[in-house]
């Protein structure tokens, strides 16, 4: 997806076709996309922001965010939710019936469904120093309870959010700031690069993305590795692996 049109592939990539949308809300546009399996999935947008022609005038913040849902492999499209105050990004789901979609405008937005995506419930974007997100670019859940998202003020002041409760509590990872200790000049400058995408694999072990070339990892405490790759965490660490140099 990505502004009007939606395409899908039944062939691996090999050939796309565009997916019958209905008129989007408010003449918006796409921004994210998640299939929960081959058939059911979910498409957010919004009506993006808008710079002022003149300079003494304020922006437009993205607004009129809305969420579409297909039961049949991306063919149809039906509208679940529109109208809300910011546009949505992206959309993420831990399983079947948990999902969270963010997004933001004047302020930050994270929605959450436990039905598959039937109903969506805001939850509450947390505020750090600098006050709470008002764009919350991205959000990645390893399960139903361990989830983590990124946003920004801005285009800057960057953070980290994580949540241990399905964001019924998120809070702002302090240690993000860690990263940037011991950088100087134009290096130590990233730390307040606007942060795009999040990705986390499984709980405690994940990456950051944005601005100024910036990739910044993560690394929690109860991470454990699996450095023979067998599936079996090290034993080394508390994993039940029963020899951690050995695939076999």
């Amino acid at each position: 997806v990505g502004g009007d049109p939606a395409y899908r592939t039944p062939d691996g990539g090999t050939t796309w076709s565009q997916a019958n949308l209905p008129a989007l809300p408010g003449g918006g546009s796409l921004s994210g996309v998640e299939f929960i399996d081959a058939d059911h999935g979910f498409v957010v947008g919004g009506t993006p922001g808008e710079d002022p022609e003149d300079e003494w005038d304020d922006p437009v913040p993205p607004s009129n965010g809305f969420i579409l849902r297909s039961d049949d492999g991306g063919q149809s499209w039906q509208v679940v939710t529109e109208g809300l105050e910011g546009a949505l990004q992206r959309v993420s789901f831990a399983d079947s019936q948990h999902g969270w979609a963010v997004g933001g405008g004047e302020t930050g937005l994270i929605l959450h469904t436990s039905d598959g995506g039937v109903n969506w419930t805001p939850q509450t974007v947390p505020a750090g120093q600098g006050g709470a997100a008002d764009f919350v670019a991205d959000v990645d859940f390893v399960d139903s309870q361990s989830g983590y998202a990124m946003g920004n003020i801005g285009e800057g002041t960057p953070m980290v959010l994580v949540t241990e409760n399905g964001g019924t509590a998120w809070s702002v990872d302090a240690s993000y700031s860690q990263a940037f200790e011991g950088l100087e000049g134009m290096e130590k400058m990233a730390q307040w690069a606007m942060l795009a995408a999040i990705s986390f694999p499984r709980k405690d072990l994940g990456m950051v993305s944005g601005k100024m070339n910036l990739v910044v990892g993560y690394t929690g405490e109860s991470y454990c590795p699996d450095r023979d790759a067998d599936g079996h965490t090290d034993e080394a660490c508390g994993g039940d692996d029963c020899d951690d140099n050995n695939p076999y």
